[in-house]
Parts: C-alpha cells; sequence; structure tokens
C-alpha cells in the first residue's frame, strides 16, 4: 500500500497539455498551469497511511487469531472503499478540467498502476484470512488430538 505514494493513479492528456493525479496531488505539465484540485487528494494519503499501519499491525496479530481474522476483515472493508475512491477521482478530476479549461477538445485519460495496487492488495487480504482460518483449524484439530 505505501507504493501508491510511488505511482501515478490516472493521466489526461489534452491538445499537449497532461494532468497527473496521484496520491498526494494534482499536478499540471506543459502548457495546462491551472490545475483543479478534487477532495480525493485531501484524505487519500490518509487511508492508505492509516490502512498500512492496520495491515502491519493484523500481521503481528498471530498469538489471537480471532482478533487477526477480525483486523483482516476490517483492512477488507477499507481497502473496498480505497478501492472505489480511486475508481470515482479520475471521473471527478475530469469533469472538472472539461469544466475549468473551456476546451472543446476531448481529455484523454490514461489509467496508472496505482489504480491496480487496491486490487492486488484485496486478493492478498482474501488469501491471508484464507489462511489464517485454516491454520486455526489445524490447530483445533491437533487440540483435539492431545
Amino acid at each position: 500500500m505505501i507504493s501508491l505514494f510511488y505511482f501515478k493513479i490516472a493521466s489526461f492528456t489534452n491538445e499537449g497539455s497532461t494532468v497527473n493525479l496521484d496520491l498526494c496531488y494534482v499536478k499540471g505539465e506543459d502548457a495546462f498551469q491551472q490545475v483543479p484540485s478534487i477532495g480525493f487528494v485531501t484524505y487519500a494519503p490518509y487511508i492508505v497511511l492509516g490502512l498500512a499501519i492496520l495491515l502491519i499491525v493484523t500481521i503481528f496479530m498471530y498469538a489471537n487469531r480471532k482478533r487477526q481474522i477480525l483486523l483482516a476483515n476490517v483492512c477488507f472493508i477499507i481497502n473496498l472503499g480505497y478501492l472505489a475512491l480511486t475508481l470515482m477521482a479520475p471521473d471527478q478530476l475530469k469533469e472538472k478540467l472539461m469544466a475549468t479549461t473551456g476546451n472543446t477538445g476531448e481529455w484523454e485519460q490514461h489509467i496508472g498502476p496505482g489504480s491496480i495496487i487496491p486490487i492486488i492488495s484485496i486478493a492478498l487480504i482474501i488469501m491471508a484470512t484464507r489462511f489464517i482460518k485454516k491454520d486455526e483449524a489445524l490447530v483445533k484439530a491437533a487440540d483435539r488430538l492431545r
């Protein structure tokens, strides 16, 4: 999740102008100087940092598997919410760009790797939860044999 700080989420091009949407800012390049901001860049870094800290705490809760499963499910829900925000943010920026610039040309949108990382994170959380449950079942079976 921390890698999201290094990858762009989306970029837009129109008649020589380029606008990049990153986790922390919206940055314009070339001739396009006035770049509108969206609410996503205000709170997204805090969501990612909080989620990363919660994931690290979840890893070290191995002594209490029930709580570890609970925290993994909470991480899953937060990550789904963040994924929804990540998918909506480029559309919001595109609408603001069209309204702000007054350009009649179409803004071409390119999705960056920052949009894919939350999907990978969700898949890994699901796999971790599944294997934590299998480990819990294995420990219960071993306790029955004693």
